[in-house]
């Protein structure tokens, strides 16, 4: 039998292999109708093992703007990742969060020390299959609704 958790999945692809030196890179994630997602940042080894790390900092917002959003999980850092690693995350999207997922990677190098190598992907859980209500049912500009009995 499948865990509940993972019934009604999807993967999600956050951020595609790419390099990044002294830049943040932000991404966003529309998480409507999912309750859980798992996170999966992968990093590769930092030539300067001197450098303060690599920050992963997650926030939720109700746009996929960096403006205004909540943190989540605040600077998840990785101090002198001179191995490649991967950083894993479970979040439970359904206690009180906003539509977005917000993830933000701060890389600790500098241009004279190199470039990381960052790939994300997701996998958001419990995706509803329908509306749970009547109201989510008439809410829908594009159909009938036909109410019987």
């Amino acid at each position: 039998m499948t865990h509940p958790a993972w019934e009604n999945q999807k993967d999600i692809q956050v951020i595609g292999p790419t390099d990044a030196a002294t830049t943040a890179i932000t991404a966003s994630v529309d998480m409507y109708e999912a309750e859980y997602v798992t996170l999966r940042v992968q990093l590769s080894a930092e030539a300067d093992t001197a450098n303060p790390g690599t920050v992963i900092s997650i926030a939720d917002n109700t746009s996929a703007s960096t403006t205004g959003a909540t943190t989540v999980v605040a600077d998840a850092t990785v101090v002198n990742n001179t191995s490649p690693s991967l950083h894993v995350n479970h979040l439970n999207w359904a206690a009180g969060r906003e539509r977005y997922l917000i993830l933000t990677i701060t890389p600790g190098t500098t241009a004279s020390t190199g470039a990381i190598g960052i790939a994300v992907d997701a996998t958001a859980c419990r995706l509803k299959t329908g509306p749970s209500s009547t109201a989510e049912m008439t809410n829908d500009t594009t159909n009938d609704t036909v109410v019987v009995g």
